[in-house]
């Protein structure tokens, strides 16, 4: 197995809570509820765009990755100095923050997301 694929140590039966389950829908709501805001409070941090230092935007990422509900799970090292050149292809949408959870990075995206209705204003902003 490639160390870049994806890996979880989960199973349906290990780490999903059952439908039935009296805490699932609230905590289900509660983490709904605290990514909406935190991505709230990214959009609204967008003009400042590349001003926002690195650690304030690793630790905003862990965040928002832990209220999701996410554990990061590090294996292996990435060169402590100089700069690397990441490239991968997205997964899901936690992949962004993923990234930059681990390691201070800038994001490319395509083109034609500048045309996407919502995401194109956002990506656009970012610059």
């Amino acid at each position: 197995m490639s160390v870049w694929l994806p890996s979880a140590p989960c199973t349906p039966g290990a780490c999903v809570e059952r439908a039935g389950s009296l805490t699932a829908l609230p905590r289900a709501v509660l983490r709904f509820a605290a990514v909406v805001a935190l991505m709230l409070v990214a959009i609204a941090l967008l003009p400042l765009g590349g001003r926002i230092p690195a650690e304030w935007v690793r630790r905003f990422s862990r965040t928002l990755v832990r209220a999701a509900g996410v554990q990061v799970r590090i294996t292996g090292s990435a060169p402590s100095t100089g700069g690397v050149l990441l490239v991968a292809n997205h997964i899901s949408w936690m992949d962004i923050p993923l990234l930059a959870a681990v390691r201070p990075a800038r994001m490319l995206a395509k083109q034609e997301i500048r045309e996407w209705p919502v995401a194109g204003a956002l990506v656009a902003g970012a610059g």
